[in-house]
């Protein structure tokens, strides 16, 4: 991924060894625990329609798993299909730009979450992509 210079903000996923997508819909923005990045599909019954991480508003480049403060264990994967939900049980988070002053924050990720709804398959499911966004 090369980095964005326009303030548009850019977020991908790929699930498993398929091909990355861009989300329909990105946003990044400020609130009172820190920053919030959201990516979301548009169409309905994805496997994955709703990504989201939540991270200290001062975060710095690095590296960083889900027991970091940092992410503040605020990682949410959401299914969009019935009888399916994710628990994120591992994250590599690669933050490589966290320039607070330009608000701008570049990453790469790879989550893997557990499926556990009562009545879902319990297949697990690995995430993994890019963002390169601008928050509010």
């Amino acid at each position: 991924m090369t980095t964005n210079t326009n303030a548009t903000n850019l977020f991908n996923m790929a699930i498993g060894f398929e091909e990355p997508r861009d989300f329909d819909s990105t946003s990044a923005f400020t609130e009172p625990y820190g920053i919030r990045v959201s990516g979301e599909f548009a169409q309905l019954e994805q496997r994955v329609d709703l990504l989201e991480f939540r991270l200290k508003s001062d975060i710095s480049s690095g590296q960083y798993n889900i027991e970091k403060p940092e992410v503040r264990s605020w990682i949410i994967v959401q299914a969009g299909l019935i009888n399916t939900s994710y628990t994120p049980n591992t994250l590599k988070l690669t933050i490589t730009i966290a320039d607070h002053s330009n608000k701008h924050i570049v990453a790469n990720y790879e989550i893997n979450a557990e499926e556990n709804h009562p009545e879902g398959s319990g297949t697990p499911i690995t995430v993994k992509g890019d963002f390169d966004i601008y928050y509010k």
